[in-house]
């Protein structure tokens, strides 16, 4: 048997698929073979695929066995090697469409990803349930020689990321269980229940929960380094974490919920412990709170933003303009001075003569977007 089909996978076009299955006879092997073409979003060439296959007929009919099965996208391009490549052993159940997959091994240069699970049909598209693995890596090194974007933070960090998480997927709603993060010397814990968007550039819906132990947010931020966290490539134990909030299945509309909580954080050379932080993300909107002891003391703080309205569209609903009206709230309450602008000055290589225990007290108000500069949008109160 020999067909010839295009299609389209979301963003992704498959062109010239070349199939060819032979001999086709139950309880017999045969083999798979497939030629096609691979177009996305972010390149203008097309990239050469192949497909092959041990495909076996059980007997009786009722199923396809495909081990193994080998898949490589790009191979014969520029590239030393494939950009994707790819091995499996495949059940596939004929009454149902119903794929077992196993021994599930996908390499994109230093990047690996292994994996088991089953795939079957949905009605909004494609259903999974999956345990999926990510070997540690250097991902800076990865998307420097993928992309040649730079980074911001440390050089050093990001030299080893990995991850291990059981995911489940039904049409366009997504669930991750089960995760446990590896972020060089930061180790973390999540979960997620997401409505992933029906068209391109909209936001998906949903909750995330992310617990971790200790993070010096400088590393991977254009701000200063916090002293006293351990460095990019440092062996060390698995700190303690916060614990994760119980999954929460019921959805979140037309917003995406973060729950992110901290044993320890460093901002700006700053040292935050306890932290929590929950933000809900609309389209066009945001609100966020966080709290975390500072220095002996404790600080909350609460931030939102609007994008403002140009006027209401013709079929009467609310257009939003190019502006965006942000204000942020803060209370802190027993704060040593002292050590705190002790960190700050050894960050930004400066010293401060000043000590005490502080009260801080603002409640700013800015817009952004517009014709003014920033600076001069800001106001509100500030009490030391």
């Amino acid at each position: 048997l020999t067909q010839r089909l295009s299609g389209n996978a979301g963003n992704v076009q498959i062109r010239a698929l070349e199939l060819t299955a032979s001999p086709l006879i139950v309880g017999r092997a045969g083999r798979l073979d497939a030629a096609f073409e691979v177009q996305v979003p972010w390149s203008a060439s097309a990239f050469p695929g192949r497909l092959e296959a041990q495909l076996e007929l059980e007997e009786p009919l009722t199923q396809v066995s495909l081990r193994p099965l080998r898949l490589e996208i790009g191979a014969g391009t520029d590239a030393a090697e494939p950009l994707v490549d790819a091995a499996a052993e495949a059940v596939i159940e004929l009454a149902t469409g119903r794929a077992a997959i196993d021994s599930l091994r996908v390499g994109m240069g230093s990047l690996r990803i292994l994996g088991s699970g089953v795939l079957s049909p949905h009605p909004e598209g494609l259903g999974a349930d999956a345990h999926v693995r990510i070997p540690p890596l250097d991902l800076r090194a990865w998307i420097s020689e993928r992309t040649g974007v730079p980074l911001p933070g440390s050089a050093l960090s990001l030299s080893r990321v990995a991850a291990d998480f059981n995911v489940r997927l039904a049409g366009y709603a997504l669930a991750i269980d089960n995760a446990e993060l590896a972020l060089d010397a930061t180790g973390a814990s999540a979960w997620a229940r997401l409505d992933l968007p029906r068209t391109p550039g909209a936001l998906a819906t949903g909750q995330v929960a992310l617990a971790l132990d200790r993070l010096d947010a400088g590393l991977y931020l254009p701000l200063p380094a916090t002293a006293g966290f351990a460095p990019p490539g440092t062996a060390v134990e698995p700190g303690v974490r916060p614990l994760l909030p119980p999954v929460v299945d019921a959805p979140v509309v037309d917003a995406l919920s973060l729950m992110i909580s901290a044993t320890e954080l460093g901002l700006g050379g700053l040292r935050l412990g306890a932290l929590e932080l929950e933000a809900l993300i609309g389209a066009d909107w945001l609100d966020a709170g966080a709290s975390a002891d500072l220095y002996g003391g404790a600080v909350e703080a609460s931030y939102s933003a609007r994008r403002a309205l140009a006027g209401i569209s013709a079929a009467g609903q609310p257009h939003p303009g190019g502006e965006v009206e942000m204000s942020l709230d803060g209370l802190a309450r027993g704060v040593d001075l002292d050590p705190m602008l002790g960190d700050l000055g050894h960050a930004v290589g400066a010293t401060a003569a000043l000590s005490g225990i502080a009260d801080l007290e603002c409640a700013l108000q800015a817009r952004a977007g517009g014709s003014n500069p920033l600076l001069q949008t800001l106001g509100g109160d500030v009490d030391l």
